[in-house]
């Protein structure tokens, strides 16, 4: 496999970050072809996706890990890019397992891993003793660890310094207050035998002041007590007429407020009267109408009749046999005129007929055929 791998990635502190050409496959994939114009371009997820599509055709293949690895080196993602740089490393191609080796100390700096960033450029200067930027970084990340040694011995130093200066200073002021203590003990002693004598006198006078102050003590809590008691009866007289007139008050607004939901109630029983009155009269209306439209359609069914018999007659031919018809058969005889009820008079009827009987009526049944369902209160 021929890799053609001019630039390597550089630590940015150290020598000037540099991927002008990369890991180059010499295979007819034109993914990698694709991969490596995106990277130049600085499009390093577009070319992280092409290089990933050529690994699905060589899955083994080092210099795609190489590739991959540069590409997640460029997003910052150094923690990922010094595993692929591992991968690759691994590799047969000295050139290869060089470049990934640097690149794989260049990452590990990058994460702080200082130590391990030295190990691994020195197995990158194994492998190529003219890699000058090799020797460069490791000689850079080499001072940085003993610049950072110096730096922790100083500062442990310095709170090594710093926690003696301390405790002499603790010890000296911890001197000083014995010293200061021991002037006050001696002070003291002599103050201790003045106050007591003036102790003396004080007590014999404080005796006869306490007495003093204690009848004077009493008369004041006498007056005190006989204020307070003044004070809560006229607290007391007022709260029970704020109370009084509060109920007064309340007992007023509720004597209101029932006689107006009272008139509501009324006003409400008024109105649903009227409503029901109304829906009544409609209803009543309503049957009337009802009734008559079919009074009136059986009156023109009964004519349509007539005149269909009477046009049947004419068209018989003359001198046929007219048979008289019997009973029982032929054409019905003809009806009686009917004598329309009123809906009072229906009612009366309805009311003297039994259950059986009104039923079988002819009123009754135009009344039941035509009565519509009751109407809802909602309206």
């Amino acid at each position: 496999m021929n890799i053609t791998m001019n630039n390597k990635i550089c630590i940015l502190f150290v020598i000037a970050l540099s991927l002008g050409h990369i890991a180059w496959i010499n295979t007819p994939s034109s993914k990698v072809k694709e991969g490596n114009k995106l990277f130049e371009e600085k499009k390093y997820d577009e070319a992280q996706k092409k290089y990933l599509e050529a690994q699905l055709e060589k899955p083994e293949s080092e210099s795609l890990f190489y590739n991959i690895a540069n590409a997640e080196y460029k997003k910052n993602k150094y923690k990922d890019a010094a595993e692929l740089y591992a991968k690759a490393a691994q590799t047969g191609d000295t050139l290869l397992a060089q470049k990934a080796l640097y690149n794989t100390g260049n990452a590990l700096f990058r994460q702080g891993k200082l130590k391990e960033a030295l190990e691994i450029y020195k197995k990158a200067i194994d492998l190529d003793e003219t890699d000058k930027d090799a020797k460069y970084n490791h000689e850079f990340v080499k001072k940085k660890i003993e610049e950072m040694k110096k730096q922790a011995q100083k500062r442990e130093q310095q709170q090594k310094q710093k926690k003696q200066q301390q405790k002499d200073k603790q010890q000296q002021q911890q001197q000083n207050q014995q010293q200061q203590q021991q002037k006050q003990d001696g002070q003291q002693q002599n103050q201790n035998k003045d106050q007591q004598k003036q102790q003396d006198k004080q007590k014999e006078q404080q005796k006869k002041e306490e007495e003093k102050k204690k009848e004077q003590k009493k008369e004041e809590q006498d007056k005190k007590e006989q204020a307070k008691k003044d004070e809560e009866k006229q607290q007391q007289d007022k709260k029970d007429k704020e109370q009084d007139k509060d109920k007064k008050e309340d007992q007023e607004k509720q004597d209101k407020k029932q006689k107006e939901q009272q008139e509501q109630e009324q006003k409400k029983k008024e109105e649903q009267k009227k409503k029901e009155e109304q829906k009544k009269k409609e209803e009543e209306e309503r049957r009337r109408q009802q009734q008559k439209e079919q009074e009136k359609k059986e009156q023109e069914e009964e004519k349509r009749k007539q005149e269909e018999k009477e046009k049947q007659d004419k068209m018989k031919p003359e001198g046929e046999d007219q048979k008289e018809p019997q009973e029982g058969e032929g054409e019905p005889l003809p009806m009686e005129p009917k004598k329309e009820l009123s809906l009072e008079e229906a009612k009366n009827l309805l009311q003297w007929l039994g259950k059986e009987d009104r039923e079988l009526t002819p009123q009754y049944k135009r009344m039941k055929k035509y009565r519509e369902p009751p109407v809802g209160k909602d309206w």
